[in-house]
């Protein structure tokens, strides 16, 4: 029973990580309308995108977060590089900037969040 939950919850967050990273790539490279605006600014609503990014990776895929961190890190940059190439849309440095301070942000929540309750975590995760 107990590793049947433990792979219901990696598959879970496996599978929420992807959902978060397909709606931020829609977000990213759709019309600005499709971006959900808050009333923090649009760098605070990056940074906390990306954090949760990173994050739920990180969880979902613990035994390869340096290379999680890569890919999202190589991702952001790509996604900012390609809304140059989608009209009305514009790529820039600092907005790369922050979604990679978000992703580094959201391994280090997840690794503190391993070791501060390693014990409910499974195995893999510690």
């Amino acid at each position: 029973m107990v590793s049947r939950r433990r792979t219901i919850s990696v598959v879970g967050l496996r599978a929420t990580s992807w959902v978060i990273f397909i709606a931020i790539v829609v977000m990213t490279l759709g019309p600005v309308s499709v971006r959900p605006h808050t009333a923090a600014s649009a760098n605070l609503d990056r940074l906390i995108a990306y954090v949760v990014l990173g994050l739920c990776f990180a969880l979902a895929y613990p035994r390869r977060v340096y290379l999680v961190s890569v890919v999202l890190v190589v991702a952001a940059g790509g996604l900012e590089f390609a809304q140059n190439l989608v009209p009305g849309r514009d790529g820039r440095l600092d907005d790369f900037l922050f979604k990679a301070a978000g992703v580094i942000i959201g391994l280090v929540v997840a690794r503190f969040l391993q070791l501060a309750f390693g014990k409910h975590f499974p195995r893999r995760w510690r």
